[in-house]
């Protein structure tokens, strides 16, 4: 976790209020929920979930503090994003620009393509890379030549 200043606070909340006006991304009092559309999909990028926001509405004898701000609950029609309010714009940016997010706002693996040194046209590798696909200790290491996770193959022949 990064702690800043208050200054610093207000100035960049200041900067992410300008953004959400430029891109007509809608936001809470507090600035702690946003909402925005892109290509007909509807996205709430929040540091809570719905159900965190209506429990919040009840005091812990159950008496009612405020009213329902999500009284439908999650709408099936809507992506939800948890994740900071200093991170709308990126997240945004990736959602205009077609990436696939996660339910945190972070960039999905993609299958990617490694090409061969060699001149043959038909000699593309297609394989997932993910940070978390390693070999486990104790495992025994592919054979020479294999493609591994995070590693272009040796050969690709």
């Amino acid at each position: 976790m990064v702690y800043m200043s208050e200054a610093e606070k207000n100035r960049k909340l200041a900067q992410i209020r300008e953004f959400c006006d430029d891109h007509n991304i809608r936001y809470s009092k507090n600035q702690d929920s946003y909402y925005f559309t892109i290509r007909g999909t509807r996205y709430r990028v929040s540091n809570h979930t719905v159900e965190a926001s209506n429990k919040a509405a009840y005091r812990r004898d159950g008496t009612r503090r405020r009213e329902l701000y999500h009284p439908n609950g999650r709408e099936k029609d809507t992506v939800y994003i948890h994740a900071s309010h200093f991170r709308i714009p990126q997240i945004y940016m990736d959602l205009r620009m077609g990436r696939d997010l996660d339910g945190r706002g972070r960039s999905k693996p993609r299958e990617r393509v490694v090409r061969c040194r060699r001149s043959r046209p038909s000699t593309d590798v297609r394989r997932t890379t993910s940070a978390t696909s390693r070999t486990p200790p104790g495992s025994t290491a592919p054979s020479a030549g294999a493609a591994t996770p995070g590693r272009p193959p040796t050969s690709c022949f």
